[in-house]
């Protein structure tokens, strides 16, 4: 397996050099959760693309960066999020390969090289994964780029997922990854709507991952979560608080507010961490990246 922490740190220096420090800097104050990601990300993402494929995941990377920060400057500055339609993201962000390509390499590499996104890996993998049941199936919603899938189905071979999402874009990245890595077998990807009712059997657990805030009602998808799942069945949710960006809609500002969703749609909460990007300037609006890992309850309980 390659050494996909130097790979893709050297991306970065070479294509995204005014984001190597930072990025340098968090890889090394975590290295082992950083590579659980990145060394098969690495091996995967070469065998799918070839070694060229350093250079648009990097630039994807950085042109995300950006777009984040100006995104929040904008929001301090006029103290809300975008107006745009659900409709009109899907249209021009997720339908348009030329924007959704390289913002999933970005989704995927945050894990990695943000201080905020690591201890989402930490969660998702010792607390979630770990206790999965033997020969779970597991279902990821809004999965994108299907890498938490792929990781999932790489630490517990015994496992299946059902992934779906609404990018076709995105889905391209997910089944050239889920081949490379030798894993088609036991992962089924297809297009769908993540807050759409589903008569699929139930599942043992799901993962929705920094969904949340891209949607008009995230209610919806907590008792989506809870009507996919079996009793005491259990769940990884992430979500972003307070963080602009052109394809966030929902505006969290407490914790509270996610935890109450989650139980009012009979989803106990276990585990529940909340990361600040810590080199921030103080300012109104705080971002922080939630992870929490929550299991399905009976509401009359």
């Amino acid at each position: 397996m390659m050494d996909g922490c130097a790979f893709f740190l050297d991306a970065v220096k070479t294509h995204a050099k005014l984001f190597y420090g930072e990025a340098e800097k968090a890889v090394n104050a975590d290295r082992e959760v950083a590579g659980w990601l990145l060394d098969p990300l690495a091996t995967w993402a070469v065998d799918a693309y070839g070694d060229e494929i350093a250079k648009p995941a990097a630039q994807g990377y950085a042109t995300y960066a950006l777009h984040v920060a100006k995104s929040q400057q904008a929001y301090e500055a006029n103290g809300s999020f975008n107006d745009l339609e659900l409709d009109e993201i899907v249209n021009s962000v997720y339908d348009e390969p030329g924007y959704m390509v390289p913002y999933m390499w970005a989704a995927i590499l945050i894990y990695g090289l943000w201080p905020t996104m690591q201890p989402h890996l930490r969660l998702f993998r010792d607390d979630f994964l770990a206790h999965l049941p033997e020969g779970a199936t597991v279902s990821e919603i809004a999965c994108g780029h299907g890498v938490l899938s792929l990781l999932a189905l790489q630490s517990r071979p015994d496992i299946t997922v059902i992934a779906q999402d609404i990018s076709p874009s995105a889905l391209k990245i997910a089944e050239r990854l889920s081949a490379s890595a030798g894993l088609t077998e036991r992962i089924e990807l297809s297009v769908g709507d993540a807050t759409a009712p589903t008569d699929d059997p139930p599942v043992d657990a799901v993962i929705a991952g920094m969904l949340a805030e891209h949607l008009p009602e995230p209610q919806k998808m907590f008792h989506g979560v809870a009507d996919r799942l079996k009793p005491t069945g259990t769940a990884f949710i992430g979500a972003a608080l307070e963080s602009a960006q052109r394809d966030h809609i929902y505006e969290f500002h407490r914790e509270s507010e996610l935890v109450v969703m989650a139980e009012t749609a009979g989803l106990r909460v276990e585990k529940l961490l909340s990361e600040r990007a810590k080199h921030r300037n103080r300012g109104k609006f705080s971002p922080r990246a939630l992870a929490m890992t929550v299991e399905k309850f009976p509401l009359n309980a």
